[in-house]
């Protein structure tokens, strides 16, 4: 939850999301992707715990990325201006 906004600082858990709420973000998640022809699924929701951990995996995931791709040279981009 953002950490200045009043109207969410006051949140410590998943328990705290009204229901409705819940519902709205899952309903968002499954049609989200329905204009690139995509089916996405909601397996439900997960305790912060658990989204620390994968926000973590994540981040580690991005790094071993990033540093495969770094020792690569790429070549130069052939955009041009207008």
């Amino acid at each position: 939850m953002p950490l200045t906004d009043p109207g969410w600082n006051t949140l410590e858990s998943l328990d705290e999301v009204p229901h409705q709420l819940q519902s709205e973000i899952a309903h968002f998640c499954t049609v989200y992707k329905q204009l690139e022809n995509k089916h996405v699924e909601v397996a439900g929701w997960y305790s912060r715990e658990d989204a620390v951990k994968e926000i973590e995996a994540s981040r580690r995931r991005f790094r071993e990325d990033a540093s495969r791709w770094s020792s690569r040279v790429l070549p130069p981009c052939r955009c041009s201006r207008q």
